[in-house]
């Protein structure tokens, strides 16, 4: 390494950026954590409506000529019934037990995401 390389100048600026630089690097996790909860159905933990919407335009942007995509959308037969004869909590109960059940069987590259209610893509 060449002696005298870097110039006071250079010092200056690293000193004065560092600790920005640091705090960003600290607070970038929270910063994920909360980009995440944003975009995550709170009851499943499953990905929410709305990160579903933009996956799925992401997706269709990258189709190649060659390549299918396929959407599957999952509804739960009588669960209106659930909710209503069992009230709201049972309903969240039932939902909690049955969303595993799709990530678990799915492939590491497919997506699971609840739209809203039974919906589940």
């Amino acid at each position: 390494m060449r002696r005298g390389f870097f110039t006071s100048d250079h010092l200056r600026i690293l000193l004065a950026v560092s600790s920005k630089m640091a705090l960003a690097i600290e607070n970038a996790p929270q910063v994920s954590a909360a980009e995440n909860s944003a975009t995550t159905d709170y009851l499943t933990g499953l990905a929410d409506g709305a990160r579903c919407s933009c996956n799925l335009t992401r997706a269709g942007a990258l189709q190649r000529d060659n390549t299918t995509l396929t959407v599957m959308v999952s509804d739960m037969d009588g669960f209106k019934q659930i909710n209503d004869r069992l009230a709201i909590l049972e309903g969240n109960r039932v939902l909690r037990l049955f969303c595993p059940f799709p990530e678990e069987t799915s492939r590491e590259y497919d997506y699971v995401a609840r739209m809203g209610g039974d919906e589940l893509w």
